[in-house]
């Protein structure tokens, strides 16, 4: 059995303050790193946040950015234990 790594996610303020709860929320649970708990892709669609704002409101920048950021480190940890 491989061990799971426990991460700590946080959204800093100066960088997420234009970001909605309910999207930090579906931020989340996409990145739930046990598969079994988290969300699908047909979940992710139907989040209240996706049916209520994605068309309307583009991703900000620097919140894309950070989320990339968060994926490299991520891999990055797995390669090194």
């Amino acid at each position: 059995m491989v061990p799971y790594l426990v991460l700590s996610l946080s959204f800093v303020e100066e960088d997420w303050k234009n970001i909605s709860e309910d999207a930090k929320n579906l931020i989340r649970k996409m990145l739930t790193y046990k598969p079994e708990e988290r969300i699908s892709a047909k979940e992710a669609l139907n989040d209240k946040w996706i049916q209520n704002n994605a068309a309307s409101n583009p991703l900000d920048t620097k919140a894309l950015t950070n989320l990339t950021q968060f994926r490299v480190c991520f891999i990055f940890e797995l390669l090194i234990l």
